[in-house]
């Protein structure tokens, strides 16, 4: 009998104390972790499209008069940030399954637009007409 096999209670129970202590440090750092995310707010499904506000310009532009003219420039690229940035934050996010963004104009008609997350634009309506639509020349 060598001397490893006449004592092998005492390296199974060490072993098994490394394995507890590993356990017990995996429990408490996702623990801490799961604290940091409630406590911050993160989330695994946070919207994309939530930030659009914190990368626009300034908000005295949504102050000033809207008119059709000025949602003409929205083309093939066009993102929810640059229309942000050039007439200021919606005044609406009325979608579900989609955003879209409604502004209000100085006539008191609507300029929808249809996003599915910011980065492109599906659509841009004015009441019965379409000023934008995703792979349709603009009318």
């Amino acid at each position: 009998m060598t001397k490893r096999n006449a004592h092998p209670a005492p390296e199974r129970a060490a072993a098994c104390g490394r394995r507890r202590v590993a356990r017990q440090v995996t429990i408490r750092a996702l623990t801490a972790l799961l604290i940091a995310c409630a406590s911050t707010g993160c989330s695994p499904t946070a919207d994309p499209s939530s930030a659009i506000a914190e990368r626009a310009a300034p908000s005295d532009l949504a102050r000033r008069p809207r008119s059709i003219e000025q949602f003409r420039f929205i083309t093939k690229g066009t993102t929810m940030v640059q229309v942000i940035q050039s007439l200021g934050e919606p005044d609406q996010d009325a979608g579900s399954g989609i955003h879209i963004y409604v502004y209000r104009l100085s006539d008191g008609s609507e300029i929808w637009i249809g996003t599915p997350d910011a980065s492109e634009i599906w659509y841009v309506r004015h009441g019965a007409e379409t000023l934008y639509e995703k792979d349709r020349p603009a009318t």
